[in-house]
């Protein structure tokens, strides 16, 4: 992997195999840094949802689609709420489970590969 990304970029993720519309939303404060542990541990073969895991193993890479379905800024949300150090990563964290919230809202709960179904309730 030559290609490293120095842009961090927060929100919110979709991994989906293509031909089975199987996917896992996540979210992130750095996506890019994210997107490369699950594949290192997709890899590694020890993926913490086994289902992700299993789709992975008998699929191709080319199967699969990375995007980004929502960003956080984080440059707004420091001018907006004038919060830094713990205090601005932990409104970080809660504005990101919101927002992972808001968008497996709208996905189907038959396709998730996440490992538990905490924002399908």
């Amino acid at each position: 992997m030559g290609h490293h990304f120095k842009v961090s970029l927060s929100g919110i993720y979709l991994i989906t195999h293509i031909p089975s519309g199987y996917y896992y939303c996540g979210m992130s404060v750095s996506i890019f840094e994210r997107w490369q542990s699950h594949f290192t541990s997709l890899k590694m073969n020890n993926h913490s949802s086994t289902r992700f895991q299993e789709l992975f193993n008998t699929s191709k890479i080319t199967e699969w689609k990375f995007e980004v379905i929502s960003v956080i800024s984080k440059t707004d949300i420091k001018k907006k709420f004038s919060v830094k150090g713990k205090q601005f990563d932990a409104l970080l964290r809660k504005i990101l489970i919101q927002e992972e919230k808001n968008q497996m809202g709208k996905l189907s709960k038959t396709f998730a590969l996440n490992q538990n179904n905490k924002h399908f309730i």
